[in-house]
């Protein structure tokens, strides 16, 4: 493999030469850099990124903690986050922390050990007054996430008040009988939603008298169908929290004869692909513009950029369907 020495002897130039021309320094003639470059090319010289990174002291590596990657939204996401990246010459480094505090703050200090330039992470466990001193060493931005009442950079959607309206909004078909599916509480957005259902079942003189906790996967749709089953008093709506709930949902209902929505309505969550195959009305988040616009704030960051908005909300919508 050559080195830069190589490529200086075969241009005729100094070791100095090569480094000015592979940094794009100004002060080099364009005789010798037009000498530096055919002889880059007549050698097939790779240069060394690590090297590279570690002179200008940037890895342009970027840590991505997600609860999981193997979902449709964290699909989404990283779609965007990619898109981004690769606009801005970055790679990144993505790590699914799972539901462990250990494996969050395992990723988090990549940035202290100058693995990763920034870290965008979507869904915290921990608080942010526990996080944010790690944002020493470099930023740290929310994606799909908020901490309103801290300092943090975040793009997000605001999950209270799309899962109050997506609740309204089935009170407002004359379901009566509303049941709720939550996941266990380990951040911000799963303990929005679920105040939310209970506030606005509150609100319209309800109880929250069917309440399921789930994983949000399709195979708890087969479960929550066999509790409604076995009950004498069924709901007769269901806020799933997840497209892929209710789709889970719809396919068990239809094993056993139950009819979509004459006999249970359901409500998913985030517009993916099986929403609209199944026809499932849902609640539409911006998942790859989400992805991308944090991946774009951190790098601004990371370029002494100063922010104009900390927190940036986007935009949610309800897009009905035949399953309510």
């Amino acid at each position: 493999m050559p080195t830069i020495k190589d490529i200086a002897a075969a241009a005729g130039v100094t070791v100095t030469t090569v480094s000015r021309v592979l940094n794009n320094h100004p002060y080099v003639s364009e005789e010798k850099r037009q000498a530096v470059r055919e002889a880059i090319k007549r050698l097939n010289y790779i240069p060394n990124a690590s090297a590279v990174n570690l002179k200008k002291q940037k890895t342009n590596a970027l840590a991505v903690i997600l609860p999981i990657i193997d979902h449709p939204f964290f699909g989404k996401l990283i779609e965007g986050m990619s898109t981004a990246a690769l606009e801005e010459h970055y790679h990144l480094i993505l790590c699914q922390r799972e539901n462990s505090i250990e494996k969050e703050q395992e990723y988090l200090n990549m940035l202290k050990t100058k693995q990763v330039d920034g870290i965008v992470i979507s869904e915290l466990i921990q608080p942010w007054d526990l996080i944010s001193p790690i944002t020493q060493y470099g930023p740290v931005v929310l994606c799909h996430e908020y901490e309103l009442d801290s300092n943090a950079p975040s793009n997000y959607m605001n999950h209270y008040n799309s899962a109050y309206d997506g609740m309204k909004y089935l009170v407002n078909q004359g379901y009566s009988k509303i049941a709720i599916c939550i996941a266990p509480p380990a951040g911000v957005v799963s303990r929005d939603r679920e105040k939310a259902c209970r506030q606005a079942l509150e609100d319209h003189g309800m109880d929250a008298k069917w309440v399921y906790t789930t994983s949000h996967s399709i195979l708890d749709g087969e479960e929550i169908v066999k509790q409604i089953i076995q009950s004498d008093d069924r709901p007769d709506a269901i806020f799933t929290g997840s497209d892929q709930l209710a789709a889970g949902i719809m396919i068990a209902a239809a094993k056993v004869g139950l009819d979509i929505p004459g006999d249970l309505a359901v409500l998913g969550f985030d517009n993916q692909p099986i929403a609209h195959a199944l026809d499932i009305t849902t609640i539409d988040q911006p998942a790859r513009d989400l992805g991308y616009r944090s991946v774009k704030t951190v790098i601004s960051l990371i370029n002494g950029n100063l922010l104009k908005e900390h927190a940036v909300e986007l935009p949610y919508t309800l897009v009905e369907r035949k399953s309510t």
